[in-house]
């Protein structure tokens, strides 16, 4: 039961992310995303964000 409501907490709060990221690539509205798949677009906001963590992390151990 527990895991159902991490996952739907998770996935709304990187709903948000995903849909910039598609309106930034895309010609359709910020608005029309969030209106859209939660599950979708909380998945492609949660890959960015784990890119964007995995980038950072290997930088800063780069320059270490």
């Amino acid at each position: 039961m527990i895991e159902i409501i991490i996952e739907v907490l998770v996935l709304y709060i990187f709903r948000y992310p995903g849909a910039i990221i598609l309106s930034i690539f895309s010609k359709k509205t910020y608005k029309y995303y969030l209106e859209k798949d939660g599950y979708l677009i909380g998945s492609i906001g949660l890959i960015f964000v784990v890119i964007i963590i995995s980038f950072i992390l290997y930088i800063i151990k780069l320059f270490r």
